[in-house]
């Protein structure tokens, strides 16, 4: 009996175990491909990121002093023949951003599209410069994309062990995280 019962075991096991095995090349039709036109640069026709067909350049090291204001450069890279492209950059609270927040490229010029940035960060730390970008094709599908630029102000915030203060989380001597909390009751009538 318990010669029967390894060997149901063993099969079942093995069954399995061959389930796990999938080929990979029936299951690729499932994951949708950008349709964009191969501009001659690295994207393909076989791109797999989800997003717009977009790639983000900078000549920025991310090191910045307070009130010292930062000039640099963004290059944006479009894998599209046609169409229009729109940048945001989203600035957070204790920088200003004093270059355009918004601008439109027509993705059937070649070459990179350049945005000029200037910034400034009164508050040390780390921020974050978000890039947003919306590519509207041929067919005018709004594909999005987004990058973030780390803006490191202060010698403290170059480091690499570097820990936000006000993102630490309070604990008691013996480990306790102390959360506070609202609750409400709500009874049906």
């Amino acid at each position: 009996m318990t010669f029967s019962k390894t060997i149901l075991f063993v099969g079942v096991s093995a069954w399995a175990l061959s389930a796990c095995a999938v080929d990979h090349s029936e299951v690729s039709g499932a994951h949708e491909e950008h349709k964009h036109a191969s501009k001659d640069h690295k994207h393909s026709a076989d791109y797999k990121k989800p997003g717009a067909a977009v790639q983000f350049k900078t000549d920025f090291d991310g090191k910045a002093e307070v009130g010292v204001t930062q000039r640099f450069q963004l290059s944006i890279e479009d894998g599209y023949d046609s169409g229009d492209m729109n940048v945001k950059l989203v600035v957070p609270e204790g920088v200003s951003l004093f270059s355009n927040s918004e601008a439109s490229f027509s993705m059937s010029e070649e070459g990179p599209h350049i945005i000029d940035v200037e910034l400034q960060a009164f508050t040390e730390g780390r921020h974050y410069l978000n890039v947003l970008v919306t590519a509207r094709a041929e067919e005018n599908q709004a594909i999005p994309a987004s990058h973030t630029i780390g803006i490191y102000v202060g010698d403290a915030a170059q480091s690499k062990s570097y820990k936000d203060p006000q993102k630490q989380i309070p604990t008691s001597s013996d480990g306790v995280i102390e959360m506070e909390a609202v609750e409400t009751i709500e009874t049906e009538k």
